[in-house]
């Protein structure tokens, strides 16, 4: 039996933040954070912003996710973890 050394996941960050970027009010700033997850080696993306804040979290998630999903190819969706924002 031979020991293979896996590839990191390489989560598109440029293209996270250009999708976000189409989606906020003109002016409002964001942060994206990868984190590693506690569960099977996946990674969490958050996108940090103060957008919305009139919004129910379930809202921006939202806005957040259908904007990244339009943006991201099949072969980038398989690697998505959970989008969530504050």
């Amino acid at each position: 039996m031979t020991a293979t050394k896996t590839k990191p996941i390489e989560i598109p960050r440029r293209k996270i933040a250009r999708a976000v970027k189409l989606v906020l009010p003109r002016g409002r700033t964001f942060n994206v954070k990868v984190e590693d997850s506690a569960l099977g080696g996946m990674k969490v993306v958050r996108v940090v912003t103060t957008a919305w804040k009139d919004l129910r979290p379930a809202e921006r998630i939202s806005r957040v996710r259908g904007a990244v999903e339009q943006v991201l190819s099949q072969g980038c969706m398989d690697l998505r973890g959970h989008l969530d924002e504050p």
